[in-house]
């Protein structure tokens, strides 16, 4: 509003309904057209990239996101509903098949999926079609899988499950939230469902906020939520886990077998070229 009335009377006010709906509406779509026009001129010259996700939309049903992709920026391509498909390399193949001689497949010269059984024989049959095009794993999800099997060692999931533990009890109750809350400002971290990762992400945020977790299980307030509810056990599990310095330590070396790994996964989902700083990592990590 002030804005407004500091450009003065001569403001002719926001445009109506139906030119919004028509003459303006037309002038963006003719914009987002040329823009588009620009771009695949720019993937002829350059060269493009086709990648495949999937995904799940807020209903729940199963999507194949194709885009393209350049050094200049992405381009959406099209979602495939996949719900009552096969999703087999056949299945696959067609779908990408089909973007690709949409972009022209002069202009392709590589196709990135994740590194799944049915997605390698699928980077075979692009690779057969189209003697040009290679086929590439993606490198998250690689490092992911890397992770993973970090994970699968005995000694390791058991920290991640004693963590996993510890972080949802507290979660999960009110009242030691709030406990802990008034211990440290931020709060604990929950590992997630699609990203391996996200444990040892989870690990070395409860080892920064260590000292405000054991203050919590000793404190006076904890001792009496806990003694009064029906979970006591389990909160003396908690309890016992935080103050034994054999968890931590295990926490430690967890962490230093995996730090490398998971920030070049964090360097990977900025969005920026970077196929050069992951040889370098790659071999840092060794």
């Amino acid at each position: 509003m002030a804005t407004t009335a500091r450009f003065g009377e001569s403001y002719p006010g926001p445009p109506s309904m139906d030119r919004l709906r028509t003459t303006i509406l037309e002038r963006e779509k003719q914009f987002c057209r040329d823009g588009l026009a620009s771009f695949q001129e720019y993937l002829q010259l350059i060269g493009a990239t086709i990648t495949s996700d999937g995904w799940f939309d807020v209903h729940r049903r199963p999507l194949l996101n194709l885009l393209v992709v350049s050094p200049k920026g992405e381009m959406f391509l099209k979602a495939v509903d996949t719900g009552g498909e096969t999703k087999d390399a056949a299945y696959i193949v067609g779908q990408l098949i089909d973007c690709i001689r949409e972009v022209g497949a002069d202009s392709v010269i590589q196709v990135v999926t994740n590194s799944a059984a049915v997605c390698k024989v699928v980077g075979r049959l692009v690779e057969q079609e189209f003697f040009w095009i290679t086929w590439t794993p993606c490198t998250p999800h690689c490092l992911d899988l890397l992770l993973e099997d970090v994970g699968k060692l005995p000694w390791a999931a058991e920290v991640v499950a004693e963590a996993k533990a510890v972080v949802k009890f507290i979660i999960n109750h009110h009242r030691s939230q709030a406990l802990f809350r008034g211990k440290f400002a931020l709060d604990l971290l929950k590992s997630g469902d699609t990203r391996f990762a996200t444990n040892f992400i989870m690990l070395d945020h409860m080892l920064e906020v260590r000292e405000a977790l054991q203050e919590l299980v000793v404190g006076r307030e904890w001792k009496e939520w806990n003694g009064k509810s029906n979970h006591s056990d389990d909160g003396d599990e908690v309890k016992d886990c935080v103050l034994w310095s054999g968890f931590w330590k295990n926490v430690e070396k967890v962490l230093a077998l995996t730090k490398g790994t998971v920030a070049l996964l964090r360097e990977c989902d900025r969005g920026v070229p970077i196929a050069g700083k992951v040889y370098v990592a790659m071999f840092n990590c060794r």
